[in-house]
Formats: C-alpha cells, sequence, structure tokens
C-alpha cells in the first residue's frame, strides 16, 4: 500500500505483487503537482492495467486525476460511494465496504469506509468522514486495524477518540499539507491519535509513505 504524496488530497494506492493486481482508493493531484504525478508513479510501479478505482465520494480533491489515470492506464473497474458492493476480493486483498452514500447533506458523511484485508493484517479507509459516522460505525462490529488512514486529511472535523480506541491503530497514515488556508492535522486529532498509542505519518507535501505485507510481517517506508 502506498500513501502518495498528493498535496492536499489523497490518492492511496493497493498492489498485490503475487498476482499483479493494482487497486486505487481515490485518485487525485492537487494544486501545483504534475497532472501526471499518479500515472507517473503507476508506471515506475510497473502496473500495466488497474483493476479497480474507489472513489470516496463526490469532493474534487479525491477523485480530480481519475481520468488522467484513465488516460494512460485500463482501468477495469469505477467503484463510487453510492455502490451496493458488499465485498471483492483482488487476488489477495479483499476489500469490504462498512459505509456507502447515505444522502446526507455533508458529502463528507457519503465517503466510501472500506476494510481492506492482506494476510492478517487490516487496513481501514475512511475518506473524508465525520465523527458523526465514526460514531455509526462503532455500532457495528467493527474490528481493530492496523493501519488507519486518517478521516478528512486530519481536520479536527474527524478522529473522534472514542472510534479510534475502538480501532487500535498501530500505524496511522495522514494525506495532506499544511497551507495558509489549511492547518492539517489539526492538534486535537494528533493529541487523540497520541493517546491511542498509533504511529504518525503525515505525507505533509514532502513524502510518500508506504507499508509493505510481506506474510505475515509490515514494512514501513518513506520516500
Amino acid at each position: 500500500m502506498t500513501m502518495l504524496n498528493v498535496g492536499n488530497g489523497q490518492t492511496i494506492v493497493f498492489q498485490d505483487n503475487r498476482t499483479l493486481r493494482t487497486v486505487l482508493y481515490d485518485a487525485v493531484v492537487g494544486r501545483g503537482r504534475s497532472k501526471q504525478l499518479v500515472s507517473n508513479y503507476l508506471r515506475w510501479a510497473g502496473v500495466n492495467w488497474v483493476d479497480a478505482v474507489f472513489i470516496s465520494h463526490q469532493h474534487d480533491d479525491h477523485y480530480n486525476n481519475l481520468l488522467g489515470v484513465q488516460n494512460y492506464f485500463l482501468v477495469k473497474q469505477i467503484i463510487y460511494n453510492n455502490t451496493k458492493l458488499t465485498r471483492i476480493r483482488f487476488g489477495g486483498m479483499k476489500f469490504t465496504v462498512l459505509h456507502r452514500w447515505i444522502n446526507d447533506s455533508d458529502e463528507n458523511n457519503n465517503s466510501l469506509v472500506v476494510l481492506v484485508e492482506i494476510n492478517n493484517t487490516k487496513i481501514l479507509l475512511t475518506g473524508d468522514i465525520t465523527q458523526k459516522i465514526e460514531l455509526n460505525l462503532l455500532e457495528q462490529d467493527l474490528t481493530t486495524a492496523t493501519l488507519l488512514q486518517v478521516a478528512h486529511h486530519g481536520s479536527v472535523t474527524s478522529s473522534n477518540l472514542l472510534f479510534l480506541q475502538r480501532i487500535k491503530p498501530m500505524f496511522c497514515f495522514i494525506s495532506g499539507e499544511k497551507t495558509k488556508q489549511q492547518k492539517y492535522p489539526a492538534a486535537t486529532v494528533l493529541q487523540n491519535l497520541q493517546a491511542v498509542n498509533c504511529q504518525i505519518y503525515f505525507t505533509g507535501g514532502k513524502r510518500n509513505l508506504q507499508f509493505h505485507i510481506i506474510d505475515k510481517k509490515t514494512v514501513l517506508k518513506l520516500f
């Protein structure tokens, strides 16, 4: 799994090197970034086609490079947040939809929440959901996760402490960068993440975050 340094936005790439399957969760390049950033990374990583792209919700900072990816790669399936899909497998990667479009007036709350299972490792993808949806998810049989994609780029709207205490993530990945207009991640969010003792990593406009799952071992790389 790679969380790309796309500036203010989010693009996450999953690759199963054994079966040559590739799945994206969101497809974005932030302001001032090359429109070929995502495609260039995919080519560098040896990708020949993309099996699926999950679009978490209909905000520009989560899908504005979808066409850019399609210009360079065959994208076999696009899964939007109004999907009726419950679960789907690509090679050794299983994706389970825990939350989808609910016609909420706040589009962030319509984000696809997806649990990814690779071997015995679980990764929780939350899009931009707010604390309202985080608390709703607590009513489900929500399991712990090794890695959490911190919701809404680390905004104060999200990362409820009760939710984090249920997930108990070892690693927390945040996509975004600090600008004059946007102060991500919020101090209160960092406090909540620290309270559950997760290791916090932020792209910050500077680096990609990569999480390797090899059998039962996990390896973190920053580049």
